[in-house]
């Protein structure tokens, strides 16, 4: 941020930015635990990219994506219950950013900068049972794997295009 490293930490209530060499706070945003519920946990880590910072709200709730601009914080959108995730974290690549509904195998690309959808998987993922994994992405593919090890892959672009069925994990 404007040439300053940071360290950034998404906590069930908050989401703080850290100086690397001291530990001190330079900035916090969000309170989505306001009544300081003790199961309130949160699984997601932090993304960034297009100069934004995306954070999953704890059990499924909104994904906001923040402006931080020094010791400030400014909601620039926010992507509503539905379709946002509460164990995988959303994945940024080749300026989209892709969001897996894991329970309810749902995959879903936004435009980045105004979270607008621009695609979202048009039935469930074809899965076992659901996914708790992370996505991962190269070579211009989103891989997804299932709980049981089942892998799929789609194309990284402005189509929902699904490629590979249940590919097999070495073991």
């Amino acid at each position: 941020v404007d040439g300053r490293t940071e360290i950034v930490i998404l906590g069930a209530d908050y989401i703080t930015g850290h100086d690397p060499a001291t530990g001190d706070e330079l900035w916090r945003y969000g309170s989505w635990n306001p009544k300081k519920v003790a199961s309130w946990r949160m699984v997601t880590s932090p993304v960034v990219g297009a100069g934004l910072l995306y954070a999953s709200c704890p059990k499924n709730g909104p994904i906001h994506a923040v402006a931080v601009n020094g010791s400030e914080t400014k909601l620039a959108w926010e992507m509503p219950r539905g379709k946002t995730t509460d164990v995988p974290t959303p994945l940024f690549y080749r300026d989209r950013l892709f969001v897996l509904n894991g329970k309810k195998k749902t995959l879903t690309c936004l435009d980045p900068n105004t979270g607008k959808e621009i695609w979202t998987s048009s039935e469930r993922l074809p899965i076992q049972r659901y996914s708790r994994c992370s996505l991962t992405a190269g070579d211009g593919k989103i891989y997804c794997i299932g709980v049981d090890g089942e892998t799929l892959v789609f194309d990284a672009g402005d189509e929902y295009i699904f490629t590979v069925t249940n590919l097999s994990l070495i073991t």
